[in-house]
C-alpha cells in the first residue's frame, strides 16, 4: 500500500490494515481519533468495518439496532452511550444473520472503537480504549 495520507495537527489518528478478498490488494482506512471525554456519565462507541470481503454490517448494541449498513472500509461517528455493559452484535446489513459480537464494559468517560475484521461468515471483533 502506497497511498499518501495526510494528518492535521494537533490530532490522534488511527490507521487501519484490511485485505481485499480476491484481489491480493490491501486497504488502508484513515481515522481521526476523539480526544474529548463524553457528557457525564457516558462512553463513545465508534465502529469499523476492516472485513475482507465487501460485507456492510448492521450494528446492534443488546439487540437493538444502533447504526445500519457500515460499509466495508469506513466507520460510523462516534456513538454516545450510557456507561454498561453491553453485547454488541454484527448482522450482515439487511440479514438477521448474527456475524460476530462482541461483550463490552463501556465505562463513563472513555472512548471506544471497535473493529469488525474477517469475512462473512467467520468475522471477528476486537475493542479497543481510544481515551
Amino acid at each position: 500500500y502506497d497511498k499518501p495520507q495526510t494528518f492535521g495537527g494537533g490530532t490522534d489518528n488511527s490507521l487501519v490494515a484490511y485485505s481485499i478478498q480476491g484481489t491480493g490488494s490491501v486497504g488502508v482506512i484513515a481515522l481521526q481519533d476523539s480526544n474529548f471525554p463524553p457528557p457525564s456519565g457516558k462512553a463513545s462507541l465508534r465502529i469499523v468495518n476492516a472485513a475482507s470481503d465487501s460485507t456492510a454490517y448492521d450494528a446492534y448494541v443488546n439487540s437493538t439496532k444502533l447504526l445500519s449498513g457500515i460499509a466495508q472500509g469506513s466507520a460510523s461517528a462516534y456513538q454516545t452511550l450510557d456507561a454498561a455493559t453491553y453485547v454488541l452484535g454484527f448482522d450482515p446489513a439487511g440479514t438477521t444473520t448474527v456475524a460476530a459480537t462482541q461483550s463490552a464494559v463501556l465505562a463513563a468517560g472513555h472512548v471506544y472503537t471497535v473493529y469488525v475484521y474477517g469475512r462473512s461468515g467467520t468475522a471477528a471483533t476486537v475493542l479497543t480504549t481510544d481515551y
